[in-house]
């Protein structure tokens, strides 16, 4: 749920928290929240001067922001040592603005889904935010090894030994969020309503995925790799069709 910073009590910590920044930095910046993970959605405003942007690189832009994140931890909620630069994501949108992306590894495990953007534009750092940040309370260890895991898949699909199957890609651990207990748990629609920051839990997973001879579909799972339970299972192919018509001596529509 995207709550404004502005709409939490007078006296909450994360409201007088980014009243400082505000305080520092300029009362025009807007500030919008996750409310499940308490961490900034969104946050742009006029700009923080930015030392180093001239002749910048991702390198050397990433460093810099990393001094920034150790900084705010209590208001980006995320630990600097968690933040891995994502190279393949970062660099200039256009010229003199760039983007500067991290994901986040917990223990040496990934994160689905989890990244911090910041935007540096003209010399100032203009935005930043992240789509979710999840507190990870699961155990980094798993109870279950990859072959293990890839038995209960197995099991799930109902295969049998004369099906062929050709590993997509190689059984890796990640952490996925989960609803935290008591956080409206098991309701899969509506707006969060609970305390701030209180909204995420986790579960250590194997993702695998796997195509099956004579079947369509790349079918990928994340097996819980505490319980074995299949925590989500799908064709992750993306498919497409297109219909039309080409005209290729005039652009009238109406055919020579």
């Amino acid at each position: 749920a995207t709550t404004p910073v502005g709409s939490l009590p007078v006296g909450d910590r994360a409201r007088v928290g980014w009243g400082g920044f505000r305080a520092t930095h300029g009362q025009a910046w807007s500030v919008y929240l996750d409310r499940r993970s308490g961490a900034p959605l969104l946050v742009e405003g006029k700009g923080i001067p930015w030392p180093g942007t001239e002749g910048a690189t991702v390198a050397s832009l990433a460093t810099s922001l990393r001094a920034f994140i150790s900084g705010s931890r209590t208001l980006l909620l995320a630990n600097d040592a968690e933040l891995v630069l994502d190279n393949a994501a970062s660099g200039l949108l256009i010229d003199d603005v760039w983007q500067i992306v991290f994901g986040r590894v917990v223990s040496g495990i990934p994160v689905a889904g989890e990244r911090y953007v910041f935007t540096i534009g003209h010399g100032h750092l203009i935005s930043f935010g992240t789509p979710r940040w999840s507190r990870i309370d699961a155990s980094p260890f798993p109870d279950l090894n990859a072959a293990e895991a890839q038995e209960r898949l197995s099991v799930y699909m109902k295969l049998t030994a004369t099906d062929a199957v050709t590993v997509v890609s190689t059984p890796s651990l990640e952490f996925i969020p989960l609803r935290a207990a008591g956080s409206q748990a098991g309701v899969a629609t509506g707006p969060y309503a609970g305390a701030l920051g209180s909204g995420y839990a986790s579960a250590l997973v194997w993702r695998v995925a796997w195509r099956i001879e004579g079947e369509p579909g790349t079918w990928e799972a994340m097996i819980d790799a505490k319980t074995g339970a299949i925590r989500s299972f799908g064709d992750i192919n993306d498919y497409a069709q297109a219909k039309g018509g080409v005209y290729p001596a005039s652009d009238d529509l109406i055919c020579p």
